[in-house]
């Protein structure tokens, strides 16, 4: 019976270990994503004022909000619940209206 416990045990630990690389897996998807939402922000701050100018960067930054958001959905849906309405297509458009709206004019 004491050699059976360990080998009882055995499930219990690797389910926990992997639910620690999930939720840090996860936390890293967040903080990425938060730190490019927040780097959008302070650039849709220049929006419509007299010094902005489009640059492809920003179109990259902009794309990858999306691209994180939508990895995130898929791998942490609980993490990326503001986005769980959204469609592929959704994601596909959002996309596209970034060289519109961060694209050099």
């Amino acid at each position: 019976m004491k050699k059976l416990l360990p080998i009882m045990l055995l499930p219990f630990f690797v389910f926990n270990a992997c639910e620690d690389d999930d939720t840090a897996d996860c936390n890293e998807a967040v903080d990425n994503h938060e730190e490019a939402v927040a780097l959008l922000a302070d650039i849709n701050a220049l929006l419509g004022t007299d010094g902005f100018t489009g640059s492809q960067e920003y179109v990259d930054l902009c794309v990858a909000v999306y691209d994180l958001a939508e990895a995130g959905l898929d791998e942490c849906p609980e993490s990326f619940a503001p986005y769980e309405d959204y469609t592929s297509e959704d994601f596909d458009d959002y996309r596209a209206g970034c060289a519109v709206t961060y694209g050099e004019n």
